[in-house]
């Protein structure tokens, strides 16, 4: 029997395991989700009298956000929480975050008492979103005070019809 030199051995078994190495692949950090598995929303834009110069982000509209991510909108005078349109989009998990992530910076999702805000005045965004398990409602005035509100409502457009009024 013959035995194979220590430094040809040695060498042989760093080859295998650099190449063993190379062939795999490290394992991808986890990332963690950018929204809450249950975040739905209905988001109601009213407006007290709009015109058609009335930038479509402040006009009266009605959009819902799914779970599964499905969009559902209705536009126009009339729009209320008691609609539910059929379905128009399903969001892209990117998209859903974003609209999140808004709506946590627009303040939507604070732990407060929900405002009362008259729509007769100006232009209102009222949101019931649900997240960690919890409905959060709060109403928000879309003026130039609330530019996390009034990116929200431009964000909103942009899913609906896939364009902007900017």
């Amino acid at each position: 029997m013959s035995r194979v030199p220590l430094p040809t051995a040695a060498l042989a078994l760093t080859a295998a395991l650099l190449i063993l190495n190379a062939c795999s692949t490290p394992p991808q950090p986890q990332t963690p989700t950018a929204y809450p598995p249950d975040f739905a929303a209905a988001f109601l834009i009213r407006h007290p009298s709009p015109t058609p110069d009335t930038p479509r982000s402040l006009r009266p509209s009605l959009t819902l956000i799914e779970p599964d991510r499905t969009l559902r909108a209705a536009t126009g005078p009339g729009t209320h929480l008691g609609l539910y349109p059929p379905p128009s989009a399903r969001l892209h998990p990117q998209s859903l975050a974003q609209l999140y992530q808004l709506a946590v910076a627009a303040g939507l999702l604070a732990d407060a008492t929900p405002t009362a805000i008259s729509p007769e005045t100006y232009p209102t965004l009222s949101a019931r979103i649900t997240a960690h398990n919890r409905v959060h409602r709060q109403t928000v005035p879309l003026s130039p005070d609330h530019p996390h509100a009034l990116s929200l409502a431009q964000t909103l457009v942009d899913l609906r019809t896939g364009r902007s009024d900017r």
